[in-house]
């Protein structure tokens, strides 16, 4: 009998990978101050894309 083994997804796991492609991207556009549709939540590795979250947007 084989047991399946399962991976253990954390949440928020690559998330450093998925903001970093998303800030490239956002740069290269020309995009440097940004109005964020969220909650505030701390946004400080996107300094070094030169990317500023300016403000924060409730969502409705």
């Amino acid at each position: 009998m084989r047991i399946k083994k399962e991976r253990l997804v954390v949440p928020g796991q690559g998330a450093g990978k998925r903001l970093g492609v998303g800030a490239q991207i956002l740069r290269d556009q020309g995009a440097r101050k940004l109005r964020l549709l969220s909650q505030p939540v701390p946004y400080c590795n996107i300094a070094g894309f030169e990317l500023e979250a300016t403000e924060f947007v409730p969502p409705a």
